[in-house]
């Protein structure tokens, strides 16, 4: 037994949910220092000096934000530490707890191994835990600053390329305001910035995060645990809608120590471990891979049904438009939570029409592929 992809998921959302809240925080923050009025439209249509005063007042705001966005990270940092470590326990502990009695059957059926100690008093797997608790902490908190800091220049952008669209004579204040404040609402913060430069979202960083985190804490409890046993074959675990890569590999039997490799051992074909697609980001165990793995005695276990190739990939070009379905989603409902927060009856009703053909077309693609709508990955908080 393997962590399924859906509960690997439902780790991740726990803290996932959570940054959707402050990156809704952010949004009002922001939009809220952005309000413009017909007497400051007024004003600026007659004397150009008036924008360059809001322009500077909107800059004195900047440490004020600052603050109120630092408040919005702080205030739920208790709760972001507590559920990343319970999803990462819980994940860890899942596999090793239920695959325990492969290694005790195949002990008493006389498969040669060692004897490990009680699960319980492992210390390396409380180790290897820890390990990996530390490292989801440090990760997400380099998601804060990078958020922290992105929601600001964001902020600066807004001011400054509005103005500079008044002063070019291709807009209105009011209207370049909404616009730029409508983007940001689209786009979201950044939350984790690549080697090359490459930006994402903080709620999909924290999404690669969570899920690679859970997933590869329990490979890697489950490797520990096969090596205090003395064993060291293992099955990959297999799933619809997995990556291209993954496909390849999904199901396969390999020994991890390379003993056997491309060769048939007590009537079972051993694949080559080091053949596979592990180490490439997109590869088995990579980023964002929902792969895990499970102790196999050869001789003994039985193999898994192999996975339809067709299938998996009709499934996972379903799971790819449903999640960009649910994103459209809340990027929609964001941008009515700017428009609402600057007081812009225009726009909140734009929005809603937008938020409404965005659930329409959801609602559609549910009913043509009888997938389940997961509404709580479509809500942001409202108040």
């Amino acid at each position: 037994m393997a962590l399924s992809p859906e509960y690997t998921q439902n780790q991740s959302d726990r803290v996932v949910k959570i940054y959707g809240d402050i990156l809704e925080d952010f949004t009002r923050n922001v939009s809220s220092k952005l309000i413009t009025s017909d007497k400051l439209l007024d004003a600026i249509g007659q004397d150009g000096r008036v924008l360059f005063d809001w322009q500077q007042s909107r800059y004195a705001l900047i440490p004020k934000l600052r603050e109120e966005n630092t408040k919005a990270i702080q205030r739920r940092l208790n709760k972001i530490e507590k559920e990343a470590s319970n999803a990462i326990e819980e994940s860890g502990l899942y596999d090793v707890t239920r695959n325990e009695h492969k290694y005790l059957n195949a002990k008493e059926a006389g498969f040669p191994m060692g004897q490990a100690v009680p699960l319980e008093e492992s210390i390396r797997l409380k180790q290897v835990m820890a390990g990996f608790q530390k490292q989801a902490y440090d990760k997400l908190n380099l998601t804060n600053s990078t958020m922290l800091e992105n929601s600001l220049q964001k902020y600066r952008d807004i001011v400054d390329k509005s103005a500079a669209q008044v002063l070019t004579g291709q807009t209105t204040l009011d209207k370049a305001v909404r616009s730029n404040v409508r983007k940001m609402a689209q786009d979201g913060f950044t939350g984790f910035i690549r080697r090359n430069g490459t930006t994402m979202e903080s709620e999909a960083a924290v999404n690669m995060i969570m899920r690679s985190t859970t997933n590869n804490v329990a490979i890697a409890m489950q490797d520990e645990r096969s090596k205090e046993w003395g064993t060291s074959f293992f099955e990959i675990s297999q799933h619809t809608d997995s990556r291209t890569l993954c496909a390849n590999d999904q199901g396969k039997i390999v020994d991890k120590s390379l003993t056997y490799r491309n060769v048939t051992f007590k009537g079972v074909w051993i694949s080559d471990w080091a053949a596979t697609s592990f180490g490439m980001p997109a590869g088995i165990f990579g980023i964002n891979c929902r792969h895990n793995e499970y102790p196999f005695f050869p001789g003994l276990s039985e193999r898994s049904e192999k996975v339809d190739t067709k299938e998996n990939k009709k499934s996972y070009e379903e799971s790819q438009k449903q999640r960009y379905l649910e994103r459209k989603i809340r990027s929609a409902k964001r941008e009515k939570i700017a428009a609402e927060k600057r007081k812009d009856e225009q726009e909140v009703n734009r929005a809603q029409k937008k938020i409404s053909a965005a659930q329409k077309d959801m609602r559609t693609f549910i009913d043509n592929t009888g997938r389940t709508r997961r509404r709580n990955r479509e809500q942001i908080v409202t108040n």
